[in-house]
């Protein structure tokens, strides 16, 4: 693009800049919405089909989406970011209701430990006290032991002992678990098609936060996934969940 537009890259970034900025100032607002309690109760009941029924109750699902940056030089910060195999990344919290549609995106944070990051996102509070919840996959605990903030309704799948391994029916369950929390991969695929999040992330520097706003990039990212999401749905209008489950 320097080549093309004859333009340094100081000056191509602050264009970048503005955009991202433009549009996180337009689309972002109307497209990254968390619903109210009504809201939420309509879509549970449009999309009745898309979960099994002993989710009833679930109006959202929950998933870490991680995005690879360049290893940081200073050892302080590369250590807060390692990953694994020695990556680098930082991690979202990503919620969708139950049409695919992203209604929440957390702040980033370091390395990618998705139980801390829901410990630290406050989407927790969001449920506490609600007749809905949400559903996730095993990574994640919804009700601590120690937790006096109040019981939320949240689904994971069962996990095995060491001594105790899993019965029939608790695999059963996971499956359903499982197949109906799918449409969230769907959506973390749909975020990773953007280069920006799907390749090691060039425009997060942990020396220079103010060259470009990872959050900010992120949001608009999801605000624009939405919009392709509605023109081209993950599922179609007819989909059920006793297609992928013979009941």
């Amino acid at each position: 693009m320097q080549a093309i537009f004859r333009l340094n890259e100081r000056t191509l970034a602050q264009l970048v800049r503005w955009g991202i900025a433009v549009l996180h100032d337009t689309i972002v607002p109307e497209e990254l919405v968390w619903p109210t309690d009504s809201e939420w109760t309509e879509l549970k009941t449009k999309y009745h089909s898309r979960i099994h029924t002993e989710f009833s109750d679930v109006v959202a699902i929950l998933d870490g989406t991680t995005v690879h940056v360049s290893t940081p030089k200073d050892p302080t910060e590369s250590k807060s970011h390692y990953m694994y195999k020695k990556r680098h990344a930082i991690n979202f919290q990503v919620i969708c209701d139950l049409g695919g549609r992203i209604v929440f995106l957390s702040k980033h944070a370091k390395g990618a430990h998705d139980q801390r990051d829901f410990n630290n996102s406050g989407i927790r509070e969001r449920f506490v006290g609600k007749p809905y919840g949400l559903m996730a996959d095993a990574i994640y605990t919804f009700n601590r032991k120690n937790d006096i903030r109040g019981l939320i309704k949240g689904y994971a799948p069962l996990k095995k002992s060491k001594n105790q391994p899993l019965t029939i029916l608790q695999k059963a369950f996971n499956v359903r678990l499982r197949i109906s929390r799918a449409l969230v991969e769907n959506v973390n695929g749909r975020l990773k098609s953007w280069r920006v999040l799907g390749n090691k992330c060039l425009c997060y520097n942990t020396t220079d936060h103010a060259r470009f706003d990872i959050d900010e990039v992120a949001r608009v990212v999801c605000a624009l996934t939405n919009i392709l999401i509605r023109d081209s749905p993950l599922r179609q209008a007819d989909w059920d969940v006793r297609h992928g489950w013979d009941q």
